[in-house]
């Protein structure tokens, strides 16, 4: 009959080609959840066919059912509000989320429950029921989180974080519930099939037609508070106190998420753009500022380029690792610096380490490297030794190329380097032999001529 009803809606004159479709989506979305639906096909199929099936057919053929749906969606501009196939995708997908809930219970208390999308909730009159209903699911998920965080810290448990702030949102099954259930569904969708420009794309423009005809850019992009159509196009948004300020703040918070996923790609793609990568992050610092979640954006941000640069680092390419970690380090506040200069650190020294090992290259750049690995962590002590051993090879070649006072200079830098490097590891056996090493060299090159200027 819900197949019959969206035919016969697709091909009435009665409404518009884009309200007809999205009829039709809505109608087809909600049998691929109602497991009252499947099982009345399954039993059928068993009487009609005179064999039993098996309840496990039924998630093949909901599966089956929305591949067909999906393939036959029109391509291009037919009037919806968005195309056609992602439009069924996110009644599906907000579907499934209901059903995994229980559904939305009978109005009357008296039928079954009813699983579908935000357009069939609206079509059928029931968004303050919707609203009402996932406003309450939201607040049992957040009493549900302060039960176990308060029996966790009672037992001793470790937390993530030790002074956790107290929560503002639901945790994630049920935000999204929210948040498939109304304008921001789309973009939900998107950011869970790594699109996340098209997500970004798909939160700059929240309002309803009504809303956009009337101009100004409104209050974060979402309608205006006296909207007749707000809680139409978001009923997970329809019972909460404060919806329009609360849904602005969570495609605020979508749009952090996208913006973290772009830089990642940046960051990780086969020729990676740093630039583009810094970019993305210092806006999403700004969204997160705005959310109250600055050092949680930054601890996120930090992680990607650790790990980044860990598998750089971990296949040789160390020059790519240094970088990963420089183009974050521009970003990040101090709060989180010291992880990324730690890792830092030992990266500049490997790649100065592996360069002046090689006979061809010249010492400039291994010193400038193990100069930086010291001032980052003095605490590493393969550095202080190395910078110690690189600056007198420098100073050698110096002076063979003919510059004494080059040479004095750079001894001179080796010496006050491995006196200060001995004040955090007294008496370290590797430090004084070079230290005493970068003495004598400095006392023979003293009583050289320099001919430099002949």
């Amino acid at each position: 009959m819900t197949h019959a009803l969206a035919l016969v809606l697709l091909n009435s004159a009665s409404r518009d080609q884009g309200s007809r479709w999205e009829s039709c989506v809505a109608a087809w979305a909600s049998l691929l959840y109602d497991d009252g639906f499947w099982e009345r096909v399954r039993v059928s199929a068993a009487r009609r066919y005179g064999v039993p099936v098996e309840r496990s057919l039924i998630p093949g053929l909901r599966a089956g059912l929305r591949e067909f749906l999906e393939r036959r969606m029109p391509d291009g501009d037919i009037g919806t509000r968005v195309a056609p196939g992602p439009l069924l995708q996110r009644e599906a997908d907000a579907a499934k989320l209901l059903a995994g809930v229980g559904g939305l219970p009978s109005a009357e208390g008296d039928g079954g429950p009813l699983f579908c999308g935000p357009l069939r909730v609206a079509e059928l009159g029931r968004t303050a029921e919707f609203g009402a209903f996932a406003a309450a699911q939201e607040e049992r998920a957040l009493q549900a989180t302060l039960q176990a965080s308060v029996a966790a810290s009672a037992t001793g448990a470790p937390s993530a974080d030790s002074t956790p702030a107290p929560p503002t949102y639901a945790p994630a099954t049920y935000t999204s519930l929210t948040y498939a259930f109304s304008e921001l569904g789309l973009a939900q969708l998107l950011l869970g099939q790594h699109k996340a420009a098209d997500a970004l794309a798909a939160l700059a423009e929240l309002r309803c037609p009504g809303c956009r005809k009337r101009g100004g850019p409104g209050s974060g992009g979402v309608c205006e508070p006296d909207c007749a159509r707000f809680d139409e196009l978001n009923p997970g948004y329809a019972g909460l106190p404060g919806k329009h300020h609360r849904l602005a703040l969570d495609a605020r918070g979508l749009a952090l998420e996208a913006r973290l996923s772009m830089g990642r790609a940046e960051l990780t793609a086969a020729r990676p753009d740093f630039r583009a990568a810094a970019a993305y992050w210092r806006r999403a610092l700004v969204h997160s500022r705005e959310l109250e979640r600055y050092r949680e954006t930054q601890t996120a941000i930090v992680d990607m380029a650790l790990g980044a640069a860990r598998d750089a680092h971990r296949v040789g390419r160390l020059s790519l690792a240094v970088d990963t970690l420089e183009a974050t380090r521009s970003v990040i506040g101090a709060n989180e610096r010291g992880r990324l200069e730690g890792q830092l650190a030992r990266v500049l020294a490997d790649r100065g380490i592996s360069v002046a090992n090689d006979e061809s290259s010249l010492l400039d750049e291994p010193v400038a490297d193990l100069r930086r690995s010291v001032a980052f962590n003095p605490h590493l002590l393969r550095a202080q030794v190395s910078l110690g051993i690189v600056l007198r090879g420098l100073a050698a070649a110096r002076w063979s190329s003919g510059s004494l006072s080059g040479a004095r200079d750079t001894l001179r830098e080796a010496i006050d380097q491995l006196t200060a490097a001995l004040a955090y590891f007294p008496a370290d056996p590797d430090l004084e032999e070079q230290r005493e090493a970068a003495v004598a060299d400095l006392d023979h090159v003293m009583w050289q001529p320099d001919e430099s200027g002949r």
